[in-house]
């Protein structure tokens, strides 16, 4: 971890400890500037911005698209299509899950031993740290794609399934996790296609309404 301010190392001031998880502290960097750790989980944003409403559904539907919970392979399935070598090559391979949401294909990567760093900018980091952040090749942080806290050039894989087209600027997203796959290592990403290009038949239309919508509304 880095400061994503000024890309300095940070210093660590632990404060509750369950073994080797620290469950509570302060990440400090030279700059003065400070990261709480909560819940066992490194925030490096103050809320969750744009995606308030991913928020609200991973915390309800906590482990909904896991693998263990629906005992099925769908999520290995969708990973395993979405790559060029097999999932066992995973084993002891530096892995980044860029837009992790509850951590249905990090629970995957972990599987197959990868030592696997997991990043959302929404409150679903609780519910992935519910699910797998026992794990001891699972680490959780909450951040912001753009400004990832993390070293450059040291992932041998750099995924993000189903997320980039939800941020602000899919290109530039793409663009700001290439930075951390290391030379010889891979990307893989995964967005939805443009079909439908008529507003009245697109999401687009919508969310006119739905976003102005109080969530546990539009969810009832």
């Amino acid at each position: 971890l880095v400061c994503p301010a000024c890309t300095k190392e940070l210093t660590l001031q632990a404060q509750e400890r369950d073994g080797d998880e620290i469950i509570s502290g302060i990440l400090q960097c030279r700059c003065r500037e400070e990261y709480r750790i909560t819940n066992g989980i490194p925030r490096f944003v103050r809320n969750d911005e744009y995606v308030g409403s991913f928020s609200f559904e991973w915390m309800v539907h906590r482990q909904t698209q896991l693998d263990s919970y629906n005992i099925a392979l769908t999520s290995e399935n969708q990973m395993r299509n979405r790559l060029d070598f097999e999932l066992s090559s995973l084993k002891g391979k530096l892995v980044l899950d860029a837009g992790c949401g509850t951590g249905r294909y990090a629970e995957v990567a972990a599987k197959y031993d990868a030592e696997v760093i997991c990043v959302d900018l929404s409150y679903a980091v609780e519910s992935a740290y519910k699910n797998i952040g026992k794990l001891k090749n699972i680490h959780i942080i909450q951040a912001d794609i753009f400004k990832l806290p993390l070293r450059p050039a040291i992932f041998d894989l750099v995924y993000s399934y189903g997320v980039l087209h939800h941020t602000p600027d899919a290109r530039a997203a793409f663009y700001s996790i290439v930075k951390f796959v290391r030379p010889q290592g891979a990307i893989s990403i995964f967005v939805y296609s443009s079909y439908n290009k008529a507003i009245v038949y697109t999401t687009a239309f919508w969310r006119i309404f739905t976003t102005r919508m109080p969530k546990r509304l539009l969810y009832y």
